[in-house]
């Protein structure tokens, strides 16, 4: 704030504005930093929290065998108990989104995991590392809701992730990961409305499309077709997601979904441009297609329909003819897997596509002088020709070749843009 008041004071003495058009614009920015209450001192904060519990168990652990069971079960429960009167404190005396509030809640989640985990281990008690983590994640939550803490309800999609990861795959159907989830977001919804325009809070932005692409292909598990075409269909959506406009600051949230949208059709063009996949593809789509009677079907089917129609819906002017075509992508994907194309014609297909969208890229980002789109498109042929040097017979002459002249257009591309905006100033 104090550059802030010598800009005011010197536009004031030069007579630029008068003092009620300064007094207003003083009181935006005092009431823009209530919106960002984070602040490094909150992760360092964070931080001492996790070393001063990591400190205590390190100490206790070293002792342990010499304590008898009730020093046991107090040395479990008196971080927990501890941690909670420091979170009711921090709750009663400070503000929403302060380093006293996120430090003694990330202390007080770790306490509870640590008394859980010693708890079962004097005891003796059964069960597995996915018991363990639902029933932790199940007892934080609540944190994230009444202390709230953005610190919590960052790690408890971090623990749901991870007990996904293990229980996703295993073949017993549809995982509580999804339950958890629908569990956690009305946190992450309330964090949009309150704390939406921190930094910190906006890694959620990327974080939750992430979280959810790990888990997808559990909700058409273990059929192997509909996993590609769950995928395909997912990547679509989140370029979609990556157009809604929140009600709030939302620097993050449209990146992060276009970035992983992105991410996720790239590397699924890349994959597809391969061989093998088109004649294995035939053995999925004939043996390993969700059936009418399963969930999995139907659940393709909502989103094929929520990505065409928001596809087919009016675009702005302001999409650029790159964003529209990287949309499209999916769909023509998906004709291709659904005709379900000999393996020659499903592999041309798709390279002339990847081709066709990296000239497209080259093109548009020279037309536009973007540099990020004129690398992005010599980098999208360049991981093409990569590709195609694994399956092909080419030369080594050619293959020479190639990379020499993408190297020399990636040398040439960036030095013509340079020297534009040289003259452009």
């Amino acid at each position: 704030m104090k550059s802030i008041r010598q800009s005011l004071d010197e536009l004031l003495g030069a007579g630029v504005i008068d003092q009620p058009t300064a007094e207003r614009i003083r009181t935006y920015y005092q009431s823009q930093q209530k919106v960002h209450p984070y602040s490094l001192l909150l992760f360092f904060g964070v931080i001492g929290s996790l070393l001063v519990g990591s400190g205590i168990i390190l100490i206790i652990a070293h002792n342990w065998e010499f304590l008898n069971r009730f020093w046991q079960t107090t040395c479990a429960l008196g971080p927990l108990i501890l941690s909670q009167f420091l979170v009711g404190h921090a709750v009663s005396k400070h503000p929403v989104g302060s380093v006293w509030r996120e430090s003694t809640a990330t202390l007080l989640l770790f306490a509870l995991g640590g008394c859980l985990a010693m708890i079962s281990q004097i005891y003796q008690l059964p069960g597995t590392l996915d018991e363990f983590l639902v029933l932790w994640i199940l007892l934080s939550l609540p944190l994230a809701y009444l202390v709230p803490s953005f610190m919590v309800t960052c790690l408890s999609l971090f623990g749901i992730t991870w007990y996904g990861i293990i229980t996703g795959y295993d073949s017993h159907g549809l995982s509580a990961y999804w339950w958890l989830l629908m569990l956690w977001l009305p946190a992450y919804v309330w964090g949009i409305t309150r704390l939406g325009g921190s930094v910190w809070f906006q890694w959620l932005h990327g974080l939750v499309p992430l979280s959810v692409t790990i888990m997808l292909g559990n909700l058409t598990y273990p059929y192997s077709a509909g996993t590609w075409i769950i995928y395909l269909i997912w990547g679509g959506v989140l370029l979609h997601l990556s157009t809604v406009i929140l009600p709030v600051p939302n620097a993050w949230f449209q990146p992060a979904n276009r970035i992983t949208g992105s991410a996720v059709l790239m590397i699924l063009l890349y994959i597809f441009s391969f061989r093998p996949f088109w004649d294995q593809w035939t053995i999925w789509y004939g043996q390993y297609m969700p059936p009418l009677a399963s969930y999995s079907l139907w659940i393709m089917i909502a989103l094929g329909l929520f990505y065409l129609a928001w596809f087919f819906r009016r675009h702005p002017p302001s999409y650029s003819l790159v964003f529209i075509t990287l949309k499209l992508i999916p769909f023509v994907l998906l004709l291709l897997l659904l005709v379900n194309l000999p393996g020659n014609g499903g592999v041309w297909a798709v390279n002339a596509l990847t081709m066709a969208y990296g000239i497209l890229l080259l093109q548009q980002g020279v037309k536009s002088e973007k540099r990020w789109w004129i690398n992005g498109g010599l980098a999208m042929i360049l991981i093409l020709i990569v590709c195609r040097f694994f399956d092909t017979n080419w030369s080594f002459i050619l293959r020479g070749l190639l990379f020499t002249l993408m190297g020399g257009l990636f040398f040439v591309a960036n030095y013509w843009m340079l020297r534009k905006r040289r003259n452009g100033h």
